[in-house]
């Protein structure tokens, strides 16, 4: 079955349905997608897509297309961050099929006036060991940047200017040469690190905020080193 997913909320709307019927958000050909493809062909009864926010959908459909072209199959996906202390601050998710590791990445809107995120961040400074998620809707006087940020998840639709930062990577995994997993706990907020490097030199470190989406990744990163 076939459902239109909208970008702004998320809500799956029935196929010949023009605009979201939660919001009213105008609903492309982009955002028609199979129920089936969306659950990214389920493992145990669970969609192993199922982590990455709906707000990624029309993105995460057209790397799906792209598989069925490549006549490969999806693992798993999950969201992904990176550690900065100033702007950009990237937030994403990342695919992993039977050949591929494909990541995208996204710069979040900024609060210029405090020059950290707009979107939910986490607050990776000395100074904030304990603390929980800090979330900036808008100007707070006294707060200053803090020394390290970790952008969340999405939790609401992106701008234009954030879908317009997208940057695309794509590996093959028969170029795969290295992959280590480490962990590091920032106060309260345990992240995990995949380092992986391809034949051409390529090196990328993906930064999960879902410790258990890392160890998934490693365990078949690792199994493709042994071949």
């Amino acid at each position: 079955m076939k459902v239109r997913v909208c970008p702004n909320c998320g809500k799956q709307n029935s196929e010949n349905t023009f605009n979201c019927i939660d919001c009213g958000t105008t609903l492309s050909i982009k955002t028609l997608i199979d129920t089936d493809e969306l659950q990214g062909n389920s493992v145990a009864g669970k969609g192993v897509l199922s982590n990455i926010p709906p707000y990624l959908s029309e993105e995460v459909a057209e790397i799906i297309k792209t598989v069925k072209e490549g006549y490969e199959d999806i693992l798993l996906g999950s969201n992904i961050t990176q550690v900065a202390g100033k702007a950009p601050f990237r937030f994403g998710f990342l695919i992993l099929t039977t050949q591929r590791l494909v990541c995208e990445y996204f710069e979040s809107d900024i609060d210029v006036a405090h020059r950290v995120p707009s979107r939910t961040y986490h607050d990776l400074s000395d100074q904030a060991k304990g603390a929980a998620l800090h979330i900036m809707v808008g100007p707070v006087l006294g707060m200053f940047a803090p020394k390290l940020i970790a952008v969340d998840n999405p939790s609401y639709a992106l701008s234009q200017k954030e879908k317009s930062s997208r940057v695309i990577t794509d590996y093959k995994l028969k170029d795969l040469v290295k992959a280590d997993l480490s962990k590091k706990w920032y106060g309260e907020i345990l992240l995990a690190d995949l380092d992986t490097k391809f034949q051409q030199g390529d090196q990328m470190t993906f930064t999960f905020s879902l410790p258990d989406d890392a160890d998934k990744t490693y365990k078949i990163l690792s199994t493709r080193l042994k071949k």
